[in-house]
């Protein structure tokens, strides 16, 4: 398992897992997984499109890994109001400050 480079904010809640036929990577959302079954030699990902893959990666491994991401994409998520929040502060600042005194 892999975590994509983050070229661009499509990338930051991708996951990489390997087939376990020819171990060529798959690429999915996280978001997207129905369900994941573990069997002896392999995991079972059920995507919400239909689609089933069959992995490398043990269902402990990959939940882990999701759960890594989540954290990871709250933090983002928090930075963000951060900024946002201190933009409207300076906004509002800059407002006021444009307004003529009364009196």
């Amino acid at each position: 398992m892999e975590k994509l480079k983050n070229w661009n904010a499509w990338c930051n809640d991708k996951v990489v897992l390997h087939n376990s036929d020819n171990g060529l990577p798959i690429l999915l959302s996280p978001n997207a997984i129905l369900g994941i079954e573990e069997s002896t030699d392999s995991t079972t990902i059920a995507m919400v499109d239909g689609i089933f893959f069959d992995v490398k990666e043990k269902a402990e491994e990959i939940l882990g890994f999701i759960a890594e991401m989540v954290e990871e994409s709250e933090k983002r998520r928090q930075a963000r109001e951060e900024e946002q929040r201190k933009q409207y502060a300076e906004m509002m600042k800059e407002q006021t400050q444009a307004k003529p005194s009364e009196g």
